[in-house]
């Protein structure tokens, strides 16, 4: 179920965000779709956190912060380093 739900979140992502021929210029329609894609990755990344303890070390790449975080606490941070593009 854990594996079913990490590749549809994929999914989405290719569906709705990923610009192939130019991956940076990627973007959801709507702040509201990027938002929904990252609490779903942040629920994901906790889901496999819990079942890989502690032989694994289970880190997240933010949509949103542009970046790799390692904690719950960073994730939530409010601090947006690059934006994400959207449709308006």
């Amino acid at each position: 179920m854990l594996l079913s739900n990490v590749w549809k979140n994929g999914q989405i992502f290719t569906m709705r965000a990923l610009n192939q021929d130019d991956p940076a210029a990627s973007y959801f329609p709507s702040l509201e779709a990027s938002s929904a894609f990252e609490e779903e990755g942040i629920s994901l990344w906790k889901q496999l956190q819990k079942e890989l303890a502690p032989d694994y070390e289970v880190v997240y790449f933010s949509n949103r912060l542009h970046k790799v975080v390692a904690n719950l606490a960073e994730a939530r941070s409010s601090t947006i380093i690059a934006p994400f593009s959207y449709i308006v």
